[in-house]
């Protein structure tokens, strides 16, 4: 496609050419929130490193200095 042209110039100028999309969502977040959220999925940035449980090998200490744990909430 060249600079200028139009993606299908067989259409009038105007045509919708994505009729079925109602809306366009973007979501914004910073490192901490997309590592939260989307930190466990496969083959997406570092993500967390897996027990042989399935569950995350990190944990953060309590006050008392023992782990707590995923699932001990």
């Amino acid at each position: 496609m060249q600079p200028g042209s139009r993606p299908r110039p067989d259409l009038p100028i105007g045509e919708d050419l994505l009729p079925k999309i109602k809306h366009i969502v973007v979501l914004m977040m910073e490192n901490h929130s997309y590592d939260n959220y989307l930190g466990l999925l496969e083959d997406r940035g570092e993500g967390l490193s897996l027990g042989p449980d399935g569950l995350p090998l990190a944990a953060n200490p309590r006050q008392d200095g023992s782990d707590l744990a995923w699932g001990s909430w």
